[in-house]
Formats: structure tokens, sequence, C-alpha cells
């Protein structure tokens, strides 16, 4: 599946066509000014000229690219509000006193959640208030051995699910890969799936996928939210893998959450 990155892009391609000219973009770390005369076709809404997350993204020649990335975050923020409380009951290894749950909408057909697999490890790293889970996305007849590696994700404590995830890409990346070519990977972990466990499990992880293309206008993985686990609730859409490295910019607003800097 494509990752947002490149598909936010394609969207905006024609804004970002009547920017290149814009070679210095007037970013202050102190008040968020944006120069929309150089960029006007990228930034003109006020609601990303004012958000402060584009002070701490910005980079070089990057900053086209990250404001398309960063406007169309923000356009997916009403839909993903709506569905939160529909995915909350289907995370997987949620770490209950951590201050942040960062989300990944996760599928093992993309190729950006594989790349993502080492960004997380080294982002969560430096950020030890948050943690991980995953929403496994499985289209109707997806195989079945996507369906028991997906099932096997929910089943692997947190400390394991990165070795276990690249296991699992290097084997479904086969032509060749059998069901109990997953199965022997399966049972390094101890897992053994019942029949009508993995049915159920993989009922509902279909509904819940559908609810996530339909709903919440997902176009593509990776995608994550990441969540302050306070009375506010307060949370952030990450598209693609490109803006897990900016994942501290990210934790500061939500640290900030309403308060003016």
């Amino acid at each position: 599946m494509k990752m947002f990155k490149t598909a936010t892009v394609a969207f905006f391609l024609a804004a970002a066509m009547s920017s290149q000219a814009a070679t210095s973009v007037n970013i202050s770390s102190n008040n968020v000014l944006i120069d929309e005369v150089s960029v006007k076709d990228v930034v003109s809404r006020p609601v990303l000229a004012k958000d402060p997350l584009i002070a701490n993204i910005i980079e070089n020649d990057d900053y086209v690219m990250m404001l398309q990335t960063r406007m169309a975050e923000i356009q997916q923020k009403p839909y993903v509000g709506a569905m939160l409380e529909r995915f909350m009951p289907h995370l997987i290894n949620p770490v209950a006193n951590k201050s942040y749950q960062l989300i990944e909408f996760f599928d093992f057909n993309c190729h950006y959640c594989r790349e993502a697999v080492g960004l997380l490890s080294d982002v969560l790293g430096r950020n030890g208030d948050t943690t991980l889970s995953y929403i496994v996305l499985l289209p109707e007849n997806s195989p079945i051995t996507m369906q028991y590696a997906a099932y096997g994700l929910s089943k692997v404590s947190i400390p394991k699910q990165a070795a276990y995830l690249t296991a699992m890409f290097d084997l479904l990346d086969r032509n060749t890969v059998t069901l109990d070519d997953i199965k022997a990977e399966l049972s390094k972990y101890g897992i053994e799936p019942k029949q009508e466990e993995l049915n159920t499990f993989v009922s509902e992880q279909t509904k819940l996928t559908n609810d996530a293309y339909v709903n919440m206008h997902l176009q593509g993985t990776p995608m994550f939210v990441l969540i302050k686990r306070d009375q506010s609730k307060a949370f952030e859409v990450m598209l693609g893998t490109e803006p897990l490295k900016y994942l501290d910019s990210y934790i500061l607003k939500l640290k900030n959450n309403g308060v003016k800097q």
C-alpha cells in the first residue's frame, strides 16, 4: 500500500508546482511566520500557517513536501477524531502507565510499514513516555498467511514486536511462503492459533479495516495517530514514515496543547 508521503504529495502537486520559486520560506520558531507570498498555494490556509509544528518539522529543501504533508494531516484529523473511540478497544498491547499512545494503522502488504519498524524503535527509545499499538488492516480476502501473521502480532509482547515484524515481513515477501512457514514462526513465540479464535479475529479486523477506509477516509499506510492519554484526549495525525523523525515535535505539541507559547 502506498505511503501517505507519496499520495499526499501527488494530490497537492499542482499547488507545489506554482511554489517552485520559493527558495526561502520565512519560518520563526517564536511566532511561526510563513511567507504566504512565496508559498501561498501550499500554505494559504490559516489553520496551517498557525500550526506550531511547522517551525519544528521544516528542514532545508524538504519544506514544500512537509508543508504539503502537514496540510493533509490537518485535513485528516476530523475523520480520525470521529473514529478514535471505535478503534481504542482494539489496540494491541497498550501500556497503561504511559502518557502518550502512538497508534500505527498497519498493513503487511505495505513496504513503508516495514521501513517504519526500525524508525519506530529509534523514536520510541527517545520517548520513554510513549507506547506503541497497532491497528492491523486486513482487507477482505486477505491471504491466509497474512491473517495468521496479523493474529500473531496481536499476541506478541511489545519488547518482541520489532523482531516479530521483521521476521514476518521477510517470510511474506517470498513468493514461496506457505502457511506452515508462518505457523513455524508463530510457534517460536508460543502462538498456536485455534481456528475459531482466528476466524473471530479476522472477521473483526476486516470490519475495522472497512471502517477505516470508508469512515476515516484512510488512503494509505502507514498512518499514525499520537494520543495524549489524559482527559483532553488531544491527538495528532502523522501520514507516512517521513514524519516519524519529527515524533519528538508532535509529542511536544501535545504536551503544550492549549497553552500559548
